[in-house]
């Protein structure tokens, strides 16, 4: 870390809330150049360590102020976890984010997620908030059998959603209804290397017809890592996958998790000039030497960038 800059101790919520104002734009900057260091020229970012109003208002804000050429999608996510002060009333809470976030926050993002699973969200709390963020014109995703089965990705389903994350306990009748709805199942592999926990049923998932995404599923509790090329990596070990499977995890349907099929992770006439030429002899070469950037320069929207963490002046 640079000297100079305060480190905010701990990885919780309350920290994330209690960090100055100039300490979390900083962390996203830097957050965002590794990424781009890693070939990523697009990326979701959620809201939900905030918790109240005010301090998920922030986190939007500053991703939409986020400078960079990595495009950022944002995600209102105050579906999270219950805030303390909610413990006895998680109702109320719900309340609170359908009538005094959603209305207030839903023009900052363009999706809004729950968590629904054992200690977050029940299915009909999830519902209600959906209903709540449809309303209000936002696109939806669903943190759906992450810790258990708890009804999460037919939830998805029922409502169309974009995408459906994690899907560890997913099971074959959930599999249908995200195949039939067109849901993509975004995999997240890190997480379940990191809390030594079950990774998703991948095959499962593919051989019922789901569309799978990948992604590193950076975060300060349970997957602290931009390294998109680890997850591709344990997408052909753990969930196995093969590499031309991970690699469309990584590209389009990465792309369609975030309704952008077309314009980006693919190469066609019409899509947006995003692209990587990677110091890989294949396609197995990209898996195998795992974790490595193999990214020679990255081209976003037409512009491009090289060097150490791709930090330099455009070309």
């Amino acid at each position: 870390m640079p000297a100079g800059v305060r480190w905010c101790r701990g990885s919780s919520i309350v920290t994330r809330t209690s960090c100055s104002r100039g300490t979390v734009p900083r962390i996203a900057a830097d957050r965002l150049r590794r990424f781009l260091s890693y070939g990523v020229t697009t990326i979701e970012a959620k809201s939900g360590y905030g918790l109240t109003p005010e301090h998920e208002r922030r986190l939007l804000e500053i991703a939409a102020r986020a400078a960079g050429p990595v495009e950022v999608v944002r995600t209102f996510m105050g579906a999270h976890v219950l805030p303390p002060e909610y413990a006895d009333d998680p109702d109320g809470y719900v309340d609170l984010v359908c009538k005094g976030m959603i209305p207030s926050l839903g023009s900052l993002a363009e999706f809004a997620d729950v968590w629904c699973d054992k200690g977050a969200f029940t299915v009909e709390q999830c519902r209600k908030i959906l209903r709540a963020a449809r309303a209000e014109g936002l696109s939806l995703k669903v943190h759906a059998e992450q810790l258990s089965h708890s009804g999460g990705a037919t939830l998805a389903a029922e409502f169309g959603a974009v995408s459906a994350d994690h899907l560890e306990f997913a099971t074959e009748e959930d599999a249908m209804a995200l195949a039939r709805s067109k849901t993509i199942g975004a995999l997240l592999p890190g997480a379940s290397m990191m809390t030594g926990g079950r990774y998703a049923p991948a095959r499962m998932l593919i051989e019922n017809g789901v569309r799978v995404a990948l992604s590193t599923d950076l975060n300060p509790g349970t997957s602290y890592t931009e390294n998109l090329i680890l997850m591709l990596a344990l997408a052909c070990t753990e969930l196995k996958m093969t590499p031309e499977e991970a690699i469309l995890g990584v590209t389009r349907h990465a792309a369609a998790a975030l309704s952008r099929e077309g314009k980006i992770g693919s190469l066609e006439p019409g899509a947006q000039c995003d692209f990587v030429p990677l110091d890989s002899k294949s396609e197995l070469e990209l898996v195998y030497h795992y974790g490595v950037s193999p990214a020679m320069s990255v081209i976003k929207d037409g512009r491009i960038f090289t060097g150490p963490l791709a930090d330099d002046a455009p070309s």
